[in-house]
């Protein structure tokens, strides 16, 4: 079963915990392709790809966070977090048929057991 921590997001806790770890919102620097056909074929990693993975092996090697960053899309999910939660939930529950802890105003961050807490 996983481990269930709740953070408030931003903080230097939630920052540490998330270290070495491939987000959500990231997920698609992974997924890009390379730009040449000869590489495509080869079956090698685009280069944001391989700077996303080497930015993620650098804060393992580490133990050191990413700083972050911040633009205009970033700013207005923060600001409308509190609004999506209760549409999450409700959305979750309905598709799964069951209750759904998701707290309200925090991060829930779910790590799989098998992987170390740094």
């Amino acid at each position: 079963m996983s481990e269930v921590a709740v953070l408030k997001q931003r903080t230097p806790e939630w920052r540490q915990l998330r270290c070495g770890d491939v987000t959500a919102s990231r997920f698609k620097d992974i997924m890009t392709s390379p730009r040449t056909k000869a590489a495509k074929e080869a079956g090698e990693w685009s280069e944001t790809a391989k700077r996303y993975m080497e930015e993620k092996l650098a804060e393992l090697t580490t133990c050191v966070p990413n700083r972050g960053f911040t633009s205009t899309p970033t700013d207005w999910g923060i600001e409308h977090e509190q609004k999506a939660f209760p549409l999450a939930k409700e959305r979750l529950e309905k598709e799964y048929g069951t209750s759904v802890f998701l707290p309200e105003g925090e991060f829930a961050y779910f790590h799989h057991p098998g992987e170390p807490m740094i």
